[in-house]
């Protein structure tokens, strides 16, 4: 296999904007499924939820294998002023991949056929990392991964400060820019900073232009379940050699 990938996501049992484990459920098994010719594992951080996600959370028994829960203790998790920490969930999972290459989805997104193909028919090189934008499934929309059913989320510049699809990149690149700043514990700015910095090191490539966006966000309603409080753009850098490595 040309390409092995870590798909690494983080998630709470928390309902968050009302049926989040629904969503984790629908896009998890869509997920699983599509990709089953790949070499790839799915690694999920669990965010200090009261009842694991793993214990709600179907996984048929011929996944279980590529499926790796990262359970984050709530002791851990009560030392900081945010409701969830993505920037420390992800870093901490990209430490367990196994793979060549990590890509970074939420929770609920759908990654369609024409990307899967690409990884299974393309080489991916070590020299450059991948970014798409997304589509946006409307509500009550049946849930179809085709490009020319759901609406295209694309709407600033640069491109890659919104929407995100899909964020993949060589392991050993994620590993040289220590991942995504851990300072940046509130909501936004987060992922700027990390392709700003990968940027500097690697070839940024727009996979949604060469894929028709094949990346799909199940609809939610919005809630304010998000910390208000926002990262300051020039946050400085802080991460130590130990970054990922949750204490």
């Amino acid at each position: 296999m040309k390409n092995s990938v870590s798909f690494i996501l983080c998630s709470k049992n928390d309902n968050y904007e009302k049926d989040s484990l629904n969503r984790l459920q629908t896009s998890l098994l869509h997920n699983l499924s599509i990709t089953e010719e790949l070499d790839r594992e799915f690694i999920i951080s669990d965010w200090g939820s009261q009842i694991p996600l793993s214990e709600v959370i179907e996984v048929p028994d011929k996944y279980k294998n590529i499926v790796k829960w990262n359970y984050i203790p709530q002791s851990i998790c009560s030392k900081y002023d945010s409701p969830f920490v993505e920037v420390l969930a992800l870093n901490s999972a990209a430490r367990l991949s196994n793979k060549n290459f990590i890509a970074r989805l939420d929770q609920d997104i759908m990654v369609g056929s024409l990307f899967v193909q690409s990884l299974k028919n393309e080489e991916y090189t070590q020299d450059s990392f991948y970014f798409s934008n997304r589509r946006d499934f409307k509500k009550g929309q049946e849930l179809r991964c085709d490009p020319d059913f759901v609406q295209l989320n694309v709407f600033g510049n640069p491109y890659y400060y919104f929407a995100v699809g899909m964020l993949m990149l060589p392991k050993s690149l994620w590993f040289d820019v220590r991942g995504y700043n851990e300072s940046m514990i509130y909501y936004c700015h987060m992922e700027h900073d990390f392709i700003e910095r990968c940027k500097a090191k690697s070839n940024l490539v727009n996979l949604g232009e060469k894929l028709n966006y094949d990346f799909y966000h199940i609809y939610h309603d919005r809630s304010e379940g998000k910390s208000k409080k926002l990262n300051d753009r020039n946050m400085p850098f802080l991460n130590t050699e130990n970054w990922g490595i949750l204490k």
